[in-house]
């Protein structure tokens, strides 16, 4: 697998030219692998289900209509799903405005805290930079975490096409399974698939190097350049 790995043309080059036919088709496949992450970090923020839902809707509709808002990003300042994260707050921000745009607050320092209601409203600061300083590294942290989750099930996916021709795929899928997902030891692995020792640390081997090479094709897909796909790598692994 690693001698046939190359470079693919990645989701931001396809984003950032203004003139190429795919640029449509690449946000509304990005939309379907990303929404889940900006769900989640809808919900941390406060969100009900309901407004978690509609935030997320609405972020990749205002990307998929208003598809110039990317003439502005630069990659070198920041991954796509910093700026996703971005544009999730805006639409935070504007429909609290909108919510309370007959409010008052006289005391520009006052914080505006809505802990009653925050099952169905969330809660909102009123200073921005305070809201940023409190929320960033929670919101950065969930996001990560659950696109790394979305990228191993898809690499996970891949896999399992990639096998739909072999006999013993669906031993080769459970064994990586164990010792990937469930941290399993080979002698567990062993015993509870009740397979050889050898043919159980082969297949670990193989299928873990397999996994490996989709999850970093899948990763560099999002990455502006290739210098940046080991520092990426880096800082999702930390997370397993």
């Amino acid at each position: 697998m690693k001698e046939s790995y190359s470079f693919p043309e990645t989701h931001w080059s396809v984003l950032l030219n203004r003139d190429t036919k795919d640029r449509q088709k690449c946000l509304e496949e990005l939309a379907s692998k990303y929404w889940k992450p900006v769900y989640r970090v809808a919900i941390l923020a406060g969100c009900n289900k309901e407004q978690a839902e509609d935030f997320t809707q609405e972020l990749f509709l205002t990307l998929l209509r208003q598809p110039q808002i990317l003439d502005k990003i630069d990659p070198s300042k920041g991954r796509f799903r910093t700026y996703l994260i971005k544009i999730l707050k805006n639409i935070q921000k504007d429909d609290y405005k909108r919510k309370h745009a007959q409010k008052r607050i006289h005391d520009k320092e006052m914080l505006s805290l809505n802990f009653s209601g925050r099952e169905e409203e969330g809660f909102f600061i009123q200073d921005n930079k305070i809201g940023e300083s409190l929320f960033e590294e929670k919101w950065q942290a969930m996001f990560n975490s659950t696109w790394l989750q979305t990228l191993r099930g898809i690499s996970l996916d891949q896999i399992a096409q990639s096998l739909a021709q072999d006999k013993q795929k669906e031993i080769k899928i459970a064994i990586l399974k164990k010792s990937l997902f469930e941290n399993k030891k080979n002698i567990e692995i062993m015993e509870e698939l009740s397979l050889d020792k050898d043919f159980v640390c082969r297949q670990i081997k193989k299928m873990q190097e397999i996994y490996l090479f989709y999850l970093q094709q899948n990763i560099a897909e999002t990455v502006s350049s290739e210098e940046y796909l080991e520092i990426e790598v880096s800082e999702l692994m930390a997370l397993l």
